[in-house]
């Protein structure tokens, strides 16, 4: 267990700088759209960013749930499984992540 967790921190380090790199370009985003007309490359761009971000923090999630808990068997449902799953406590195993 000791492994898994190892791996799950540094995964979660490693995905903490991935949404820290994304954070700063969405900040840069709004910069850029306070002092120009509002283009629709800005949107786009925006959307795409704060699309990744989720991404990214939707690894961190499954990887906590591989690591701690079964798997998400119900596809269809998937990403809605997986939040629910983070916002749950799993005695002794796991605090509620969200």
């Amino acid at each position: 267990m000791k492994e898994k967790m190892a791996l799950l921190i540094f995964f979660i380090d490693k995905q903490w700088k991935v949404i820290d790199e994304l954070s700063d370009k969405i900040s840069e985003i709004i910069i850029s759209m306070k002092r120009e007309t509002l283009r629709e490359e800005y949107i786009v761009y925006a959307a795409y960013t704060l699309h990744n971000i989720y991404c990214a923090f939707e690894d961190i999630f499954k990887n906590v749930a591989m690591t701690f808990e079964n798997q998400i068997n119900d596809f269809s449902k998937y990403h809605l499984e997986l939040l629910k799953k983070m916002s749950l406590s799993v005695y002794k195993i796991r605090p509620q992540f969200l």
